[in-house]
């Protein structure tokens, strides 16, 4: 079973963000590259903006995994999850390009969202 790894001496700004820890459930192939990608960046700036759009990911599919979301589409309620992230350095508001309209839909708009932010 694949286990995400959290890196260990990881900074932000100069400060450490992240400690060693590993995780026993599986994780997408286009996180686990994701991850990498950040943790390989070396501009501090730079990989703080990519840990957030990250989060801002991981935040809204967290969102539709929520009972009330969830129920409203076992409903057949309609009812569309949006990512959107707000930049620190510009105060702009930029789409994650993240649409979920029902359940159906996660795993793929989950691997098309990580993707498209690793570009």
């Amino acid at each position: 079973m694949a286990k995400e790894v959290a890196f260990t001496d990881a900074y932000i700004l100069g400060e450490p963000v992240i400690g060693l820890r590993r995780y026993e459930r599986p994780q997408p192939a286009a996180k686990r590259a994701w991850i990498e990608q950040v943790y390989l960046e070396h501009d501090p700036a730079r990989r703080a903006e990519r840990l957030c759009e990250l989060n801002a990911i991981e935040q809204t599919f967290n969102v539709c995994h929520t009972t009330i979301v969830r129920d409203a589409w076992e409903r057949g309620q309609e009812l569309t999850v949006h990512g959107w992230i707000y930049g620190i350095s510009d105060g702009l508001l930029r789409d994650l390009k993240i649409c979920i309209n029902n359940q159906a839909e996660l795993p793929a708009a989950y691997e098309e969202a990580v993707r498209a932010s690793h570009a």
